[in-house]
């Protein structure tokens, strides 16, 4: 996985946990993988974990889908998901499904933000 690829991710994840979802599964072509995290010990979501757990499902393949809950929803997660493709670099995020406009627009933030780094060189 390419560093740019890793930081598009965690801004995926930031952008997500903003709009109220958070990582739950990972369909890597052939079953889901479970993301888990560790509590601190005042029961707060460490985000550097969450990352971390994303980025490591992420890596054992060449493609696939993460898909996100409601923070108030943990077991509703099969219709929001984020396409994702190693190896293309700012390009990692082919696609996403979700008819929820708070989903959409974190997706569209993490956009703005690729293109902000483009620009910036």
């Amino acid at each position: 996985m390419q560093l740019v690829e890793k930081i598009i991710i965690c801004k995926l994840i930031e952008e997500m946990d903003t709009a109220g979802f958070v990582p739950v599964k990972f369909w890597d072509g052939e079953e889901y993988q479970t993301i888990t995290w560790k509590n601190d010990s005042q029961g707060d979501v460490l985000v550097t974990q969450r990352e971390l757990a994303c980025i490591t499902a992420i890596s054992t393949v060449d493609e696939g889908t993460l898909h996100f809950a409601s923070k108030f929803a943990l077991d509703a997660w099969g219709n929001r998901g984020v396409l994702l493709i190693l190896g293309n670099g700012e390009d990692v995020i082919s696609d996403y499904h979700c008819g929820n406009p708070d989903f959409s627009g974190a997706v569209e933030r993490v956009y703005q933000f690729i293109e902000g780094r483009k620009n910036n060189g």
